[in-house]
């Protein structure tokens, strides 16, 4: 066995996939809009070299997916076992709903994060979520 090989772990590819995932220009520059021609190694340098310095996330779970899943319940019903009914997005299949979200939710204008009007009227009309920790705990982070 080599142990010098310079094979990036699957833990860095299945998190640099999801980074590709999230964002339609990394996607298309450094995939081709196609997982079977990632650059990963070229991915991975953009993340250290800008995507940190710009915040971008390069992990699979997060609120934003998270999010996505609640405000799509199809979605939450496929890949989360419709658990994101009851705010329990723990089960979700994360790689997933970002293949989705590059795959068709942008195309179809699906609402993607936490950020919106609809998140926004909801959490003013209900503002015990803000004290659960919702939207940061402010509605000016919603």
């Amino acid at each position: 066995a080599n142990l010098c090989s310079s094979a990036m772990p699957d833990i860095d590819v299945a998190r640099l996939r999801c980074y590709a995932f999230r964002y339609a220009d990394l996607f298309e520059a450094y995939c081709g809009n196609s997982l079977a021609s990632c650059d990963y190694a070229g991915l991975k340098a953009f993340h250290e070299k800008h995507g940190r310095a710009e915040k971008r996330i390069m992990r699979c779970a997060s609120s934003d997916v998270a999010c996505y899943a609640m405000r799509n319940p199809d979605l939450s019903a496929a890949w989360c076992g419709g658990a994101t009914a009851t705010g329990d997005a723990s089960q979700c299949e994360w790689a997933a709903l970002l293949q989705h979200y590059a795959d068709a939710g942008r195309a179809e204008g699906r609402p993607y994060g936490c950020e919106g009007d609809d998140v926004r009227c909801y959490a003013t009309r209900y503002p015990d979520l803000l004290d659960g920790g919702y939207c940061g705990g402010s509605l000016d982070r919603c």
